[in-house]
């Protein structure tokens, strides 16, 4: 399989990409579901973290709340820096196992991951498609989604890199500015494109 990144930042149209390749019959990895799913069996991890961050992200019985950890790890820049230097290295193992389990296969592997750059996960793909569309955009399709206030995705919009800065690293990009329609054929044109290019 042919592994492809997609990322943007939050509210750009990550969530529709990768529902548009999963229907096409593509492989699909969510990275923050899947680092989600890890910590939650991970005690090693679960066990880092708490190190990490005190009695601020643990419930009455000591056990790590990962709604607590959410808040706290995007309170600053620095509380996050510290959150990725304990899950980032364990999880591009798992991505890169993952990798190495279907590279026999055919087809795509799409990791969703909008981190994929801050990270450095980018050189475990063939490439990487950007979704970027105006700020303005993605606070409005944020609070779409009711999960949380216009302050805190101001706040995470400003710890991740900006569309200038991705735009400069990513294979391929894609502006998310106008209707869904207009999305959708840009979104099969490059995947047109990536199955000519991989000869799949």
């Amino acid at each position: 399989m042919i592994p492809i990144g997609i990322t943007g930042g939050l509210g750009s149209g990550k969530s529709t990409a990768t529902e548009f390749f999963k229907k096409k019959g593509n492989v699909i990895f969510d990275a923050d579901l899947e680092a989600k799913a890890y910590i939650s069996k991970s005690i090693s991890i679960q066990g880092k973290i708490i190190k990490t961050f005190g009695k601020s992200v643990t419930d009455e019985n000591g056990k790590l709340d990962l709604r607590k950890l959410g808040r706290v790890a995007f309170q600053s820049s620095f509380e996050q820096q510290l959150l990725n230097g304990v899950v980032w290295p364990e999880l591009y193992i798992v991505l890169e196992n993952k990798i190495d389990s279907i590279s026999s296969e055919k087809g795509f592997f799409f990791v969703d991951a909008a981190l994929i750059f801050e990270s450095k996960f980018n050189s475990l793909f063939k490439e990487v498609l950007l979704i970027k569309a105006s700020k303005r955009n993605r606070i409005e399709r944020a609070l779409l989604r009711k999960t949380l206030t216009e302050k805190q995705i101001q706040e995470r919009i400003k710890l991740q890199y900006t569309d200038k800065q991705k735009s400069a690293l990513a294979s391929h990009v894609i502006s998310n500015n106008g209707s869904i329609e207009s999305f959708t054929k840009s979104l099969d044109k490059y995947y047109q494109s990536i199955k000519k290019k991989f000869n799949l």
